[in-house]
């Protein structure tokens, strides 16, 4: 295998992770957002919970246009691989803004952490 080959290859995979998990991926982070959202509820204040969904759907979303995007625009490899890091860390940060919030709340992060 030389490297065109191998290039070829990264591309493809890239191509098939991308795009073709996206949509699940979202549906998953959405479905486990609502059932976290109903545990929490009255468990945390309103506000609090509302903000950390707000952040939790928004990376969704923004992993969902970004990641469409960069199939569509057929971007580098080097490039789409750097925008699937950035939203995927961007997501666990919202997701870890559930858990660790201000000190007020902070006991209620055992209903989330192991």
């Amino acid at each position: 295998m030389d490297e065109h080959d191998l290039h070829r290859e990264l591309e493809w995979t890239l191509d098939r992770l991308i795009g073709g998990e996206r949509s699940t991926v979202a549906l998953a982070h959405l479905l486990l957002l609502g059932i976290v959202m109903a545990l929490a509820w009255g468990a945390l204040p309103t506000g609090v919970v509302a903000v950390w969904a707000g952040a939790v759907l928004s990376a969704t979303l923004a992993r969902l246009v970004l990641w469409g995007r960069a199939r569509t625009l057929q971007l580098p490899p080097a490039t789409a691989v750097a925008t699937a890091r950035t939203t995927v860390t961007a997501l666990g940060l919202a997701w870890g803004l559930g858990t660790r919030g201000p000190p007020s709340i902070c006991r209620y992060s055992r209903l989330f952490s192991p």
